[in-house]
């Protein structure tokens, strides 16, 4: 190439520099500063990155010494140079240009890291070049605060002018996992307006990955302060809040130890023929060709080698670089075709499933970044996981057992008297449970509807005020009683005893306002954890039911006994002020901490990206999709999928049991022979074995793999020998301690509920499929709970001894369906490895590389075909 005067370029460093040509910037053939070797070797100084062919013959290539950008003819000679902003340039302490590749300047590009990508949308005439890494001011001096750097936009459609300076924008660079380095970008390509490819590795080792970026509601910085290097846009690696960055998402792993093994390559190790190089500095699409899919494209790259071989030839002379680095070209195979589609047209799951591996082509995504998981690090993601349990968790276990003894309470109301003062007779206290399951079945599927267009946080702080006020009232007399009570108008004169019609009123709106609970706060853990930690997790706040009944047990025994010693107040009438009172207050505390990610205001924007960046690799869906969108396709693979309904059925027959024992449990209590008081405090010890069984079953399905099935199959045995025992012993004082043993190893089987729903938030991918399947899961619960509170009879109290052989014959059942299922999903398991072992490929790699929409089970379960 030549420059001014026929005067050939070199790739000597640029030590020294020229001034300037008279009339730079006005004239577009005037230079500007330019870098040389030295006064004595005046020749323009490139270290080409970059290049973008014309239409018409010329080509602008990049470097990395300016960073420029220059210009030539067809026949090689320079036609005009562009300089990019003062924040761009190399300038030492005083502000003088610096253009050597030796040192780092004081302020601009990084030595060795100028204009690396370069790229031309032939539409709109725009050419873009973006940085390698950050520039000195932005953090570029350190390879763990360099992640952010800028691109540039030129617009070059008139070629009698200089090309203007019309965009600029941050882009956060990926870094490496294990420290947390960036890993620089070496070029970009332009693939449609606002979306890029960009090629990131680490340039300290051998393989890289691709990236695909979208740089879409991004802050465009250009012409503004950050332009001078006074002003940086990431002072030592660390964002300025006021400015959004571009997105920047995993596409393609060039370094797949299963996918290089296809083509005999291999990433690390033996230093061969066979082995993957590391300098991928090239981007190029290419048609494929395919009628069935005309907007298909190969994306091909290649390798730099640097010319590092044993038999080279520099300048007519040998020379000998110590190994042979080979010059590699690759097209990444992307199932199940190998495309990057480029149309306007949105593409569908089975079309163009390489697109839908990458949500952010959406337009429409609300400019949410979609990270990769290697963008922090260990550390970091250990730092927002202690953050994140400290908050939800112990908000969560709380909110979660106040709504158990809410629920629940009425059982204990029932040895307290509330049967007798309220003039129930019959099947009519039995209603009081069916009523509550029924109204959590009609409104599930509004509800789950509910959230997915609103906020989960705040719309379940209302409902529990809600369902708070309505165990409230059910302290209060008539209905009338009750509103004039809320007006504080006739508090004391409302506290007497009501009737059937009521209490039904009362525990439907109760049902109505708690169904929220549990799908809220299953879709909360699919948002916040990785699908390895939903079990534990999950099960942490699940052992509210107990670990917060303790709690209640103490406090309802209290209220009892106080009502025993000094009268007054009902101690069923007490126990519904209670439990409505610490609900409302509880209410306002999940007003200001619960919700997913998106709505929470106790995490910063950078670790909302932290904490998407490590739920990236669930594949079941992110926070950051969009709330209003319900999926067709998702919702028939719900209701078609086999599992779906093993799981419907197998949740019926362990909601069937749990209906009747939770309300009528304390009376079966109590017909071994205890008292109303004795019965409240007994049920401790049950409740305290139930925490430690959850835990060890958190524990266990988190550390070992496929073993919530065999867990769930082994919590049936003791509930159902103690079924079974409670009914066959006979009625005398002297069995009660034995009865109640057999009662104590009932509540084993509480676990299965909860697995049950486990399988929602880490098997299920689609925020719609979850929502579909938790309410068909849903009505499982609330029919089961509702007919379960029908099996005990008034005419068999108080022992309900066919009501408690109905219960074991569920659990039995239950068994069978849960053996059936894990058979099922075991033989489907097996077709799969078949299939992909068929196509030489692992069932790992099947697991790993399976589409956002259909994720496998990350924590080891059996690979069942996502539910």
């Amino acid at each position: 190439m030549f420059e001014r005067n026929d005067t050939k370029t070199t790739g000597l460093d640029g030590l020294a520099v020229r001034p300037a040509q008279s009339g730079f910037p006005q004239l577009i053939d005037a230079d500007p500063v330019m870098p040389i070797p030295s006064a004595d070797f005046n020749h323009l100084s490139l270290d080409v990155e970059g290049l973008a062919a014309a239409p018409d013959g010329s080509y602008w290539i990049s470097d990395e010494y300016g960073p420029y950008i220059y210009r030539f003819s067809a026949d090689g000679h320079l036609i005009h140079t562009i300089q990019p902003p003062a924040a761009f340039l190399p300038m030492d302490e005083n502000g003088d240009l610096t253009f050597t590749s030796d040192d780092d300047p004081a302020t601009g590009r990084a030595a060795n890291s100028g204009f690396e990508g370069l790229t031309l949308d032939y539409d709109s005439k725009i050419l873009y070049a973006m940085l390698q890494a950050a520039t000195i001011q932005d953090g570029g001096d350190d390879k763990s605060t360099s992640s952010f750097t800028r691109l540039v936009a030129y617009d070059v459609s008139d070629d009698t002018k200089r090309p203007a300076l019309v965009g600029e924008w941050v882009v956060p660079l990926p870094r490496s996992n294990s420290k947390g380095n960036t890993r620089k970008c070496s070029e970009i390509l332009f693939v449609s307006k606002n979306v890029f490819f960009a090629l990131s590795r680490d340039g300290d080792g051998r393989g890289g990955k691709p990236i695909f970026s979208v740089f879409a509601k991004a802050t465009d910085i250009h012409g503004t302060k950050y332009d001078d290097p006074a002003n940086p846009v990431a002072p030592k690696g660390k964002l300025d809040k006021s400015i959004t960055p571009a997105t920047y998402v995993s596409f393609v792993d060039y370094i797949d130890d299963d996918q290089l093994a296809r083509f005999g390559l291999h990433n690390g190790g033996d230093d061969d023929e066979t082995l993957i190089v590391g300098k991928w500095e090239s981007l190029a699409l290419a048609p494929a060709g395919d009628p069935s899919f005309p907007d298909d494209y190969f994306l091909f790259t290649a390798a730099d080698n640097d010319f590092i071989s044993t038999h080279g030839v520099s300048l007519g002379v040998p020379f000998d670089a110590g190994k042979d680095v080979d010059n590699q070209i690759s097209s990444p195979p992307l199932d199940p075709h190998p495309s990057v589609q480029m149309s306007s047209k949105e593409p569908s799951v089975t079309e163009k499933r390489s697109l839908d591996d990458v949500a952010v082509l959406d337009k429409e995504r609300n400019g949410e970044d979609v990270l990769a998981e290697s963008d922090y690090t260990e550390e970091q993601y250990k730092q927002i996981l202690r953050k994140i349990d400290r908050y939800l968790l112990p908000l969560m276990w709380v909110a979660y057992g106040v709504q158990q003894a809410d629920k629940t309470g009425i059982s204990t109301q029932a040895v307290f008297g509330i049967r007798e003062d309220t003039g129930l007779v019959g099947q009519q206290f039995s209603w009081l449970s069916t009523i509550f399951y029924l109204a959590y079945m009609i409104f599930e599927f509004p509800s789950s509807y509910m959230m997915q267009r609103v906020s989960v946080g705040k719309t379940l702080s209302v409902l529990m005020f809600l369902w708070g006020i309505i165990v409230l009232c059910t302290g209060f007399g008539n209905v009338l009683d009750v509103a004039a009570s809320t007006l504080c108008l006739t508090f004391w004169f409302s506290l007497s005893a009501r009737n059937f019609a009521d209490l039904m009123a009362l525990r439907f709106l109760q049902g109505a306002f708690e169904c929220t609970i549990s799908p809220s706060f299953l879709l909360i853990i699919a948002t916040w954890y990785k699908t390895q930690e939903h079990s534990l997790r999950s099960i942490i706040w699940g052992t509210a039911n107990a670990g917060f009944g303790i709690i209640t047990n103490l406090c309802m025994y209290a209220i009892g006994l106080h009502a025993q010693r000094h009268g007054g107040l009902a101690a069923w009438k007490g126990i519904s002020f209670f439990l409505g009172a610490i609900t409302i207050v509880l209410s306002v505390f999940c007003w200001f901490l619960l919700g997913t990610p998106r709505e929470v205001s106790w995490i910063s924007p950078e670790e909302r990206r932290i904490v998407q960046a490590r739920i990236v690799n669930n594949r079941t869906g992110t926070d950051a999709q969009k709330r209003r969108e319900w999926k067709k396709d998702q919702i028939i693979e719900a209701f078609t999928d086999p599992s779906t309904w093993f799981l419907f059925c197998s949740q019926i027959l362990a909601a069937l049991p749990n209906g009747g024992v939770t309300s009528f449990g304390n009376l079966v209590y109590k017909s071994f022979g205890f008292t109303s008081l004795e019965t409240v405090l007994y049920n401790i010890p049950r409740d305290g074995a139930s925490i430690i069984w959850f835990l060890f079953v958190g524990w266990a399905s988190s550390r070992y793999p496929n073993i919530r099935f065999f867990l769930m199959l082994f919590a049936i045995l003791p509930g159902f020998i103690g079924m079974l025992a409670m009914a066959l012993l006979p009625d005398d004082l002297s069995y009660r301690w034995i009865k109640f043993g057999m009662f104590l190893m009932t509540m084993t089987v509480n676990v299965n509920g909860l697995m049950l729903w486990l399988f929602i938030p880490s098997n299920i991918a689609g925020r719609t499929k979850k929502s579909i399947v938790s309410s068909i899961l849903f009505v499982g619960y609330c029919t089961g709970n509702a007919a379960g509170s029908q099996f005990f009879r008034a005419k068999d109290a108080p022992r309900y001894v066919p009501a408690i052989i109905a219960c074991a014959i569920c659990l039995a059942l239950q068994f069978l369906f849960i053996l059936s299922w894990r058979f099922y999903l075991v033989f489907l398991n097996r077709s799969r490895e078949a299939a992909a072992a068929a196509q030489g490929l692992t069932p790992e790699k099947v697991k790993g590389t399976c589409p956002s929409d259909y994720p496998l089970p990350m924590d080891g379960d059996i690979n069942e075909k996502p539910l």
